[in-house]
């Protein structure tokens, strides 16, 4: 077999495609730039950073403003019944007040963390007579 009979049904001769340059040939390549080569990495650092951007931007919506952080600091009547008031005012926990007539009675409840998956309630009152 000749060799144009061996190229007509697609057979190269191992030995050229080693030695011949036609074959060694390759599409001229262009350098990468930076953001090609580290493209993944700046759109994944995009997509963390606008994630914490937009969690700051939401916790910040939805806190407290400062008037309505005033407003529950001062004491309101939550209830009233038979000449006795309850009163609630907000300082980092609920306080109440219970007044009737010389007598008041104030109680504070809060969590307290004592370990792993253990909370105890607690409770504090103070009752003192003779107020007018």
């Amino acid at each position: 077999m000749t060799d144009k009979e061996r190229y007509s049904f697609g057979y190269v001769d191992p030995a050229r495609i080693y030695t011949d340059t036609q074959y060694h040939k390759r599409a001229p390549q262009t350098p990468e730039t930076f953001f090609e080569k580290n493209q993944h990495l700046i759109i994944g650092s995009g997509v963390v950073i606008g994630f914490f951007v937009g969690a700051i931007f939401l916790v910040n919506c939805f806190a407290p403003s400062d008037e309505e952080l005033a407003e529950w600091r001062k004491p309101q009547i939550v209830q009233e019944f038979d000449g006795c008031k309850v009163y609630r005012f907000y300082d980092n926990n609920y306080h109440y007040i219970t007044r009737c007539g010389s007598k008041i009675t104030t109680q504070q409840n809060w969590d307290e963390y004592c370990g792993k998956a253990c909370t105890h309630h607690r409770t504090e009152e103070l009752t003192t007579e003779g107020n007018q």
